[in-house]
């Protein structure tokens, strides 16, 4: 019985130790992450007043005024009621792309904020892009 045990300790203590391996790897490729700069055309768009049961569309331009290619790592809207198209998820240096957020209106009423946070492989880690519109 004392011979499991001992087993069961080792395991533990060498499980252990293989997971802060990992974890000190996992930094260290975090520390070397390639930074870009980005530019952004607009990061807002008023639709004003719309009627239910539509759908429109934003784009939001954004350029790499980097020295590093651009990624887009992800895009989250807020919303289930709006999908999103991106031109590009890797965009060269001095190069243009947009992000495209189709808003449908169906079951909305009065005002609508509706946030989208953007990640790319900058050193601001996030962007939120943001559209309005009064739904009657």
């Amino acid at each position: 019985m004392r011979f499991f045990l001992f087993i069961l300790i080792i395991t533990i203590i060498s499980a252990c130790q293989h997971f802060n391996k990992d974890k000190q790897k996992l930094t260290k490729v975090e520390k070397k992450k390639i930074f870009s700069q980005v530019y952004f055309k607009n990061k807002y768009q008023d639709f004003g007043v719309l009627p239910q049961d539509t759908t429109v569309s934003a784009e939001f331009y954004f350029k790499n005024t980097g020295k590093n290619k651009l990624i887009v790592d992800y895009v989250n809207p807020d919303c289930t009621c709006t999908g999103y198209e991106v031109s590009k998820d890797t965009i060269a240096v001095g190069d243009s792309a947009f992000i495209r957020l189709d808003f449908n209106t169906k079951h909305k009423y009065g005002k609508q904020k509706i946030y989208t946070i953007v990640s790319m492989n900058t050193q601001e880690e996030l962007y939120k892009l943001m559209f309005t519109a009064d739904v009657q």
